[in-house]
């Protein structure tokens, strides 16, 4: 069971091993790849990676997506045209690992 204090985050990719540690302890990390294929309500935020970033079919299987959290230069890999017809902000800081609230 989550702690109302701590979001649940949806990691999909690899994030760095310093970003994992930073976001650890305030946030409960689920990897993308544990969940079965369809649909992924409940979460409101994903952290991602310029590499890996997020598609527009991924982001559909994500109803409540609010923010993606982008570490690394640049959110090419992310539909940003999809994230605004969700009302989902994006955000890229490159080496930062304290983006998320």
């Amino acid at each position: 069971m989550t702690s109302p204090d701590r979001h649940r985050l949806l990691v999909i990719g690899t994030i760095p091993a310093e970003l994992r540690r930073a976001l650890e302890g305030a946030h409960e990390l689920i990897e993308k790849t544990s969940l079965p294929a369809g649909p992924a309500p409940g979460f409101e935020v994903a952290v991602t990676t310029s590499m890996d970033g997020v598609s527009a079919s991924l982001m559909a299987d994500l109803p409540d997506l609010k923010l993606i959290a982008c570490n690394g230069a640049g959110l090419e890999r992310i539909d940003l045209a999809e994230a605004r017809r969700q009302e989902a902000r994006a955000e890229g800081r490159a080496g930062c690992t304290g983006f998320v609230a």
